[in-house]
């Protein structure tokens, strides 16, 4: 059994910007393995974000392959994919994308939606996740009730409530003060060390240096691979 949880194999993408086609990722090959925390890092418009889609399933590449754990991400039905994202993918951007309507223990068993298996304990799961994250006493806070950094935690919370195999963080400290960014990474170090596999995006150096490993892009291609 292969230890890597991540292959590309040269990855195109291109987007029609003003009827002009621009590559934003142009033969890009990774490999991330299982366990590994890895940072991708490179200028605003390098590609980092679209790479991370793709290896996420949520967007198509126009040629190249895209594996999980062996499997090409892009030969599986439209629902296969979501269902490969509902149990073996924790997403945390950087907008948080909490439910404003919902308390922070209903936005943390939102994943279980998504996951067609029948899984009888989600509220002691939800609240065993809010309790990782120092948010036990919040869990029947509303966002707007809670500060930048406590709902990014609470982000963090529902990404890691499904036990993921991997965790894709896009620009998580981006919308951070300094202090508060600190307490965020200090988690993803906390959960790589309990074994979560962690790909994290950022222009922040600070962030990137927590990762075992640098993937730096520049214009689509990989310039480094650490």
């Amino acid at each position: 059994m292969t230890d890597s949880l991540i292959v590309t194999k040269n990855l195109i993408k291109d987007y029609l910007i003003r009827g002009k086609s621009v590559r934003a990722l142009n033969n890009v090959d990774i490999e991330i393995k299982k366990g590994e925390f890895a940072a991708i890092t490179g200028h605003s418009g390098s590609g980092k974000s679209t790479l991370l889609r793709i290896i996420g399933g949520l967007e198509h590449p126009d040629s190249g392959q895209c594996l999980f754990d062996g499997q090409d991400v892009y030969s599986l039905t439209d629902k296969s994919r979501s269902l490969m994202r509902a149990i073996k993918i924790g997403f945390i951007f950087q907008a948080f994308n909490l439910i404003p309507q919902m308390t922070l223990l209903e936005n943390t068993l939102l994943p279980f939606l998504y996951n067609e298996t029948e899984i009888n304990d989600t509220k002691e799961r939800a609240i065993t996740a809010l309790k990782q994250v120092g948010l036990e006493d919040r869990i029947n806070h509303r966002p707007s009730e809670l500060s930048g950094g406590e709902q990014q935690r609470g982000a963090i919370a529902r990404a890691i409530v499904i036990n993921p195999e991997i965790i894709l963080a896009d620009e998580p400290t981006g919308n951070l003060d300094g202090e508060t960014s600190k307490e965020i990474l200090s988690l993803f170090i906390e959960l790589h060390k309990r074994g979560t596999t962690i790909l994290l995006v950022t222009h922040n150096n600070d962030a990137a240096a927590c990762a075992q490993r640098i993937i730096t892009l520049r214009q689509g291609e990989i310039a480094n691979t650490g």
